[in-house]
Order: structure tokens, then sequence, then C-alpha cells
């Protein structure tokens, strides 16, 4: 994977948060935040990108046949929103890599 697309797990992205926040920021790159078990994953990407990115989606809309594709978009999005809260942890409930608490002092 290039640079600007790059793939770390949770713990090295929570050590690198400042240095991958500035270089996202600044460039188009996106960077996948893994979980040890690969079972769940996440990408950091600017600010910029995703206003792009919605904002193609919107012209794409505009389009003759476009407004079918937005709605299955939306469908897909609206269920994977539902299987996340339906998994989502009470925010007390996060643990750091080792084990204690976020709430507690690391």
């Amino acid at each position: 994977m290039s640079e600007a697309h790059q793939t770390l797990d949770s713990h090295r992205a929570r050590r690198e948060l400042d240095g991958l926040l500035e270089h996202v920021a600044r460039s188009w790159g996106r960077v996948e935040i893994t979980r040890d078990d690969g079972a769940d994953s996440c990408v950091l990407l600017s600010k910029a990108e995703l206003q792009s990115i919605e904002r193609a989606l919107e012209i794409l809309c505009e389009l003759p046949g476009g407004r079918e594709i937005c709605d299955e978009i939306t469908s897909v999005a609206e269920r994977c929103m539902a299987a996340i809260r339906a998994s989502a942890v009470a925010p007390g409930a996060l643990m750091h890599g080792d084990g204690t608490s976020a709430s507690a002092p690391a």
C-alpha cells in the first residue's frame, strides 16, 4: 500500500495519532485503522476529502439514473449504521490496549 494509503493496527495508530492527523489533514491520504482480530476497521481521511466525496455523490444524484444509485448508497449506509449502533459499546466500557478502562488513568 502506498504511503498515502496505509493500514495500521489500533495500537500503533493511537501512538501515532498526532502525526497521522497532520499527515492526513495536509494530504489526500487515508489510513485504515484495524483491530488486532481484524474484525473491525475504520478509515481516517481529511475533512476536505470527505467533503469532496460528498459533493461527488450530490452531483451523481443529479444525473439521469443517479437517484436510484444514491438511494441504494443511502440504504447501505443506513444498514451499516444500524449494525454499528446495535454492536456499540457503552462509552464508559471502552478499554485501553493494556486492558485498563479508558476512563481510568493509563
